[in-house]
C-alpha cells in the first residue's frame, strides 16, 4: 500500500508538472514568436490576454508570466468605442510597472461587397 501511494503522489507530480511547462508553453508563445505581447482593450475598459479577460491587478504579473520585459513592445488593440480613460488608464499602468513601449492600434475598416459589382 506504501508502495502504491509513492507512485501515485510521483505520477500527480509528474502530471502537474507537464501541465504547468504546456501552460507556460501556450501563454508565451506569443512573445517568443512575435516579440511583442497583444492585448485587447474593450470599450468597457476590460483587458483580454490570449483570449482570457486578466483583472488590471494581475496585468503586470500576467505580462511577466507571458515574458514580456520592460523593452517588449505592448501591442494593444482597441476599437472606436473604447474611451480616452481607459487607453490613459492603461498607459499609466504598463508605464508603473515599467513597460516603456506601448502601442495601441484600432481594427482596420474593410469595406466588401458580395455579388455582381453596381452597374453606372
Amino acid at each position: 500500500m506504501k508502495e502504491l501511494s509513492r507512485c501515485v503522489r510521483q505520477a500527480v507530480i509528474c502530471l502537474g508538472l507537464g501541465l504547468l511547462i504546456s501552460l507556460a508553453g501556450c501563454v508565451s508563445s506569443d512573445v517568443q514568436r512575435t516579440g511583442e505581447c497583444h492585448l485587447t482593450l474593450t470599450s468597457t475598459g476590460t483587458v483580454v490576454m490570449n483570449g482570457a479577460v486578466i483583472r488590471r491587478a494581475d496585468l503586470s504579473h500576467a505580462l511577466r508570466a507571458a515574458g514580456a520585459q520592460p523593452a517588449t513592445p505592448i501591442v494593444v488593440s482597441t476599437d472606436d468605442a473604447t474611451p480616452m480613460s481607459a487607453i490613459s488608464a492603461l498607459t499609466s499602468q504598463l508605464a508603473t510597472a515599467g513597460y516603456r513601449c506601448v502601442l495601441f492600434k484600432r481594427p482596420r475598416h474593410v469595406e466588401t461587397q458580395v455579388g455582381p459589382a453596381p452597374t453606372h
